[in-house]
């Protein structure tokens, strides 16, 4: 894992990820590492129409280009204010599930470190949902670095 090379840091856009990316920021400006900034599009759900009814005008598959470009302008913005100039970083969009996308992507970019965050929930919402990041690390080969939210408003120092 020493010395990092690439550090691969997943975000979601919610601003607790921030953290995480700022954190990625600092390790691979410290380390010369390289980031792999990555979000990943949750994939539009289709639902089959009746046979007997016209098919829709919605077209699903433009529509998860549209949801691509837009996560990839976001990621730029977000590399260009929150990762010193002095960093290489590079940016990554696809769809899919999360915890595939990002393992698949660790193994294949040869990351020494993948840093997420988790976002503080309710046992409940845990339970009925999961945790994308329990995900990452059950799949995961590579080393992890989560960063914990601590709750909404109160920052990490």
């Amino acid at each position: 894992m020493l010395p990092l090379k690439r550090i691969l840091c997943a975000t979601d856009f919610n601003e607790p990820t921030d953290e995480g990316v700022k954190t990625a920021g600092e390790l691979a400006e410290h380390f010369g590492a390289e980031i792999v900034l990555v979000h990943i599009v949750s994939l539009v759900p289709v639902m089959p129409s009746p046979i007997d009814e016209p098919s829709s005008t919605f077209n699903v598959v433009s529509y998860q280009r549209e949801l691509e470009d837009a996560a990839r302008e976001r990621l730029e913005k977000i590399a260009k204010e929150l990762i010193s100039p002095n960093v290489k970083t590079r940016t990554f969009v696809a769809s899919g599930y999360p915890a595939d996308e990002i393992t698949k992507l660790a193994e294949k970019e040869d990351v020494g470190l993948i840093i997420i965050t988790i976002h503080s929930r309710s046992r409940w919402r845990h339970l009925l949902f999961g945790s994308k990041a329990s995900n990452i690390l059950h799949k995961s080969r590579r080393p992890i670095l989560s960063i914990q939210q601590l709750g909404q408003g109160k920052k990490t120092s």
